[in-house]
């Protein structure tokens, strides 16, 4: 139910509005109205919140006397005040809230009290003690409004619908941040949702404008449905979009040509493409083998995915003039360079430096630029970095300040050594690896508390593929040789990856099990972790050492042996078992592996117990703050999730049908496609187009 709150001083305009709504809340200290337009609204038969609160510009006594107007109307006028409410602040002087409470009582007036929390939120303890204390005091409704300033709070507010009962409880957090917990809390059982007529009356911070809400609830945006999805028994894991851009950078950096062998296509690694094509490097994709579409056979036994046929068993040609060739001609170039990352974080933050040596010494300056979710997300470590190293740098702000994209890079090189916080990442650690070797002198990087540590462990064996040399200390400072040239190994084949199969898995595990080709242990990839999480579960999952003979069917009847290459990939092979009993619940510090995070929440609702994922604090400049998104669309799904400081605390839950957001975000949509293949439950998506950004064929790896 949806509760308009209005604070316009003119009747007419109010009455107009009541119409639009279920509940209307009049904020008598907001607005100034006339005694006799106070009775006209509450002897209607709208249904209505009078709400008044003293403060430095309203006296005790003005409240007092405007709210007798109100409850000497409703008794006048009995049939009319069926549906209205007094609302009373606790913190109001004891004898004018023990006064209201009491006129409430013999009038049989529904009473709402108030506790407001303007700056923060407290703890669970005293929020409790709060709300108990209301229900003492003969509250028909208790409302707890407190301000969010972190993801923790609005944790703390959203799990109080499971200590008291809901349809008696209007808790939820004001702010920019909180404000998904508004909505959030008529889904967990609140009675209404107080809503602004439009974007600049609101009276609360946070607030959805009446039209917002209705745009978020509205059927017509969730466009996609999904239920009772069946995955394919065996599929192929795409390409490792980690490794593909990596080899794909240094590719286009080095001389001559480079063939990438099993790389299939994303969103992501098609960006790295096309700003390469765009700097002179010519790449072309060469077909090898097109498969043909497998039939299925009995109940699904042997099938494979769709996706197993579409997957492309093509290679990457790269032929670049170099990076030192890149410089000459954009140092030529009459016009201003600028080069898009598109929605990538990884190609961002390891092209930043690199673009910074392309204008190095030339007296030009780059264009940094990107799209969607990329241009909201925070370049601080960017700009701090290239600042220290001596650059120039000009970027958009946030409302926080924060700089963002576009970024424009001018100067020289004048400092060697660079000092990067790891704590947001590794991936602007591996861009200055690929940039400080084109150094004149020798380079140090040194890094503060190292995150991420397996995605470095990428880039190195990249780099050294590509003959940079360089020096690692534990992670903590890295000394690079000066003047270097990337040379092309000629071949390199990329990884399956576990960061894609990661959901699979996942699905493998509560269903029927599953088969994933293309995917090796030992790689060095930090979601490889996963395998090590599933067997804490109790999950039966192995790797295939053998298989042979294999035949694949194709739209016709005849049948042929897969190549040599692709018998190689399917060697290759992880085995998820049909799950045999409860799942164990589970630790996992994810610190080091963010990107499970969707999958490892969809693992945890389905453990019989209690799960505890720590590195929430990674998860709030990704495609989406991954760590609001996951608490909100799970638990409208009715998982049960809890967070405190960089531990996420997932209880076993039922899921149940929603209405869900993607947040822009593949990882959240894969997720929660998934999750509709272990439940009877209705899933409605509203974006899938994300998914493009790593593993385009997921939807086809299900059995319409």
């Amino acid at each position: 139910m949806i509760c308009l709150s209005i604070k316009s001083n003119n009747i007419e305009e109010i009455e107009a509005l009541l119409p639009q709504c279920d509940l209307a809340e009049i904020r008598l200290d907001l607005a100034n109205l006339k005694d006799c337009e106070i009775c006209r609204l509450f002897s209607s038969k709208s249904s209505l919140i009078a709400t008044c609160r003293s403060s430095e510009e309203l006296s005790v006594e003005e409240c007092r006397r405007r709210l007798l107007i109100v409850v000497k109307c409703m008794r006048e006028n009995p049939g009319a005040y069926t549906n209205k409410y007094i609302d009373m602040d606790i913190d109001e002087p004891q004898e004018f809230l023990e006064e209201f409470i009491q006129l409430c009582k013999i009038a049989s007036i529904k009473l709402i009290l108030s506790k407001h929390f303007h700056t923060f939120t407290p703890s669970k303890e005293e929020l409790r003690e709060t709300i108990q204390y209301m229900a003492s005091m003969g509250a028909d409704l208790c409302k707890i409004a407190s301000y969010a300033t972190k993801i923790d709070d609005c944790s703390t507010i959203l799990s109080l619908y499971r200590e008291f009962e809901p349809s008696s409880l209007l808790a939820f957090c004001m702010g920019d941040r909180g404000k998904f917990t508004r909505s959030l809390a008529v889904q967990l059982g609140s009675p209404f949702l107080y809503v602004a007529p439009n974007s600049y009356e609101s009276t609360a911070p946070g607030q959805f404008s009446l039209e917002e809400y209705k745009m978020l609830i509205s059927p017509q945006n969730y466009p996609y449905e999904y239920k009772n999805l069946t995955i394919f028994p065996r599929i192929v894991a795409p390409a490792s979009k980690s490794h593909s851009q990596r080899a794909i950078i240094a590719a286009s950096l080095a001389e001559g040509k480079t063939r990438i062998y099993g790389y299939t296509p994303c969103n992501d690694s098609e960006g790295a493409i096309e700003l390469f094509s765009n700097l002179g490097v010519s790449i072309k994709r060469v077909e090898r083998v097109l498969y043909g579409r497998p039939p299925l056979a009995g109940k699904y036994s042997g099938a494979i995915s769709t996706a197993f046929s579409e997957l492309e068993q093509d290679y990457l040609e790269i032929s670049s003039p170099g990076f030192w060739k890149i410089k000459e001609m954009a140092q030529n170039s009459s016009k201003e360079i600028e080069i898009n990352t598109k929605e990538s974080g990884l190609l961002s933050r390891i092209i930043i430096p690199i673009a910074a040596m392309l204008v190095n010494e030339t007296g030009k300056s780059i264009v940094i630029n990107g799209e969607g979710s990329l241009l909201t997300r925070d370049m601080s470590e960017c700009v701090s970095a290239l600042n220290q190293a001596g650059f120039n740098v000009r970027s958009c702000s946030d409302n926080s300040n924060r700089p963002q994209l576009p970024l424009t890079i001018s100067g020289n090189l004048t400092n060697n050594t660079i000092k990067i916080n790891g704590e947001s990442g590794s991936q602007l650690v591996s861009g200055f690896l690929y940039a400080m070797s084109f150094a004149k002198s020798s380079a140090k990087i040194i890094v503060s508390n190292p995150k991420s540590t397996p995605y470095i462990d990428i880039t190195t064996t990249t780099l050294k593929k590509f003959g940079i040399s360089f020096e690692n200390k534990e992670y903590t400072e890295y000394n690079i040789i000066p003047n270097q040239s990337f040379v092309s190994p000629q071949n390199i084949t990329i990884e399956g990856d576990w960061s894609s199969a990661s959901v699979p898995l996942v699905i493998g595990a509560l269903t029927d099990g599953i088969k994933i080709s293309n995917l090796a242990l030992n790689t060095g990839q930090a979601d490889e972790k996963i395998f090590d999480v599933l067997k804490l579960c109790g999950v039966k999952i192995s790797q295939e050492t053998e298989l042979s003979n294999i035949l694949v069917c194709g739209d016709t009847d005849s049948s042929y042996k897969i190549s040599d290459k692709m018998n190689s990939d399917l060697k290759n092979m992880i085995e998820v078992k049909s799950k045999s009993g409860n799942l164990k619940p589970f630790y996992f510090d994810a610190s080091d592996s963010p990107d499970l995070f969707p999958a490892l929440v969809l693992l945890a609702i389905h453990c019989k117990g209690t799960s505890k994922i720590k590195g929430v604090s990674r998860l709030f400049n990704k495609e989406s703050d991954r760590a609001s998104a996951l608490l909100e669309e799970f638990t409208k799904l009715g998982g049960k999730i809890e967070i405190y400081g960089d531990e996420m605390v997932i209880f076993n839950s039922t899921l149940k049908s929603g209405n869900c957001s993607a947040h822009n975000d593949h990882r959240i949509a894969m997720a929660l496609i998934g999750s509709t293949s272990s439940g009877r439950h209705i899933l409605r998506l509203d974006n899938i187009s994300c998914i493009d950004k790593s593993f385009p064929n997921f939807t086809k790896l299900f059995i319409n």
